[in-house]
């Protein structure tokens, strides 16, 4: 009997490693179906995440303990994995020099509002983190859709074929870059209702989680 190969390893960069690319991280690991496994870093990261971030997250279900900014130069150090994936989720991370990651992952950018610009009630803050969670779902739930369950069974016919899809869905995988300057996001990857989210801050939606996620 084949065995399995083991998870896609996908990471999300940010610039400070306490916001959205926690959320990413989070919600890959927790929807990656056996398939992926997640980490999360940033060019200039803080001491502590972002306490709304851990509170929406805890709220939802996710596992939060391990959670934690980390600098992506831990990432290049030996025995680090080597990733398939990485997704830049900030707009300033994106336009930073990255440096060679082993694996030579495909690269691409998630971009969206930014939370930490948003100012107005907590209420309505902790709305515009939940919207951020919503599109960052949505992406990584879309994405999980790509063939990529064939890789294993593509494992009989030896790793050059499975290379060679891998290749496939990383290129269907990178579409998500090719959207317009206005949108900043790809349509397909950023609403299953089809709408193309725009990169601006909308007024909040109803709490996702049915109470204001600072109050504890």
């Amino acid at each position: 009997m084949t065995e399995p190969h083991p998870p896609l390893e996908v990471l999300f960069l940010c610039n400070s490693n306490c916001g959205r690319s926690l959320f990413a991280e989070a919600i890959r690991n927790r929807e990656g179906q056996g398939l992926f496994r997640a980490d999360s870093g940033g060019a200039r990261p803080v001491e502590a995440a972002n306490p709304i971030v851990i509170d929406i997250l805890g709220k939802l279900g996710h596992d939060t303990a391990a959670l934690m900014p980390k600098n992506w130069d831990i990432f290049r150090e030996p025995g680090a994995p080597q990733f398939d994936f990485m997704f830049t989720v900030c707009d300033e991370a994106a336009g930073k020099p990255c440096p060679a990651w082993p694996g030579d992952p495909m690269r691409a950018h998630w971009g969206g509002p930014e939370p930490t610009c948003f100012v107005g009630s907590e209420a309505e803050t902790n709305a515009v983190y939940e919207e951020a969670y919503r599109l960052l779902l949505q992406r990584v739930r879309l994405f999980t859709t790509l063939p990529i369950r064939e890789l294993d069974r593509m494992s009989l016919h030896g790793q050059a074929a499975r290379d060679r899809r891998l290749a496939q869905i990383r290129s269907s995988a990178s579409a998500c870059t090719r959207a317009s300057p206005a949108a900043r996001t790809c349509p397909s990857l950023a609403s299953v209702s089809g709408r193309p989210r725009q990169s601006v801050i909308r007024p909040p939606a109803p709490s996702m989680i049915g109470t204001s996620a600072a109050q504890s």
